[in-house]
């Protein structure tokens, strides 16, 4: 009986916790695309006063409505690619449309994109420090491909999306990126398995002496 109760307590916590983390997502999607909304109310057809009047549901699908044309093949590749949640593909399709409304925050989003790359793998871009500058950005994509290309990681369709401007710098960085965890994420299962075939080895050895 005990163990029936404790499974039932468990189960009423998890449902909890799904339901808070449910709440809290659609709180971060519901200030996605507000804040989408105020700073771009010009591309919209809006103005300021009618971001503060309406009704937000109806300023929220103006919003979805919008984001609709930057749904462009090399973003949902990306997306797909990366397994993205909902709520990540609605974050990901803000930054898109930011970049392509907005050249300052194109070289922003660039920017921040790429110094996240440097600061997550200095052994892939030694050296490099975070500047705000366009160089910046080709530098990193520059080490990003040949570090790609020297492990045979730079397929023709990666390196096809990367020249595609139909997708943003950042976006394109966002794509590298994905790749860069991939290597470096098989590179250490395989380490890892050869580590444990060694010790295999060496335990297979003491036991035959």
């Amino acid at each position: 009986m005990e163990s029936v109760a404790a499974a039932s307590v468990s189960r009423r916590g998890s449902q909890r916790q799904k339901k808070a983390a449910g709440a809290r997502e659609k709180d971060r999607h519901h200030a996605l695309l507000m804040g989408f909304a105020k700073r771009y109310h010009g591309h919209l057809g809006l103005c300021a006063e009618d971001i503060e009047t309406m009704d937000v549901d109806a300023v929220k699908e103006i919003v979805r409505e919008y984001l609709q044309q930057f749904r462009s093949t090399p973003f949902q590749t990306y997306a797909d690619a990366a397994h993205l949640s909902d709520f990540r593909r609605a974050k990901e399709l803000v930054h898109e449309a930011s970049a392509r409304v907005d050249d300052k925050a194109a070289g922003e989003l660039a920017v921040a994109v790429c110094a996240s790359g440097v600061e997550e793998f200095p052994d892939v871009f030694p050296g490099l420090t975070k500047e705000e500058t366009p160089e910046f950005v080709a530098t990193c994509a520059s080490v990003a491909l040949q570090w790609l290309d020297a492990r045979f990681r730079l397929s023709q369709s990666l390196l096809e999306f990367c020249q595609d401007e139909e997708a943003t710098a950042q976006l394109r960085f966002k794509r590298v990126l994905l790749e860069i965890r991939r290597t470096v994420r098989d590179a250490s299962c395989d380490s890892s398995t050869e580590s444990r075939g060694s010790e295999c080895a060496e335990f297979a050895r003491a036991r035959g002496a």
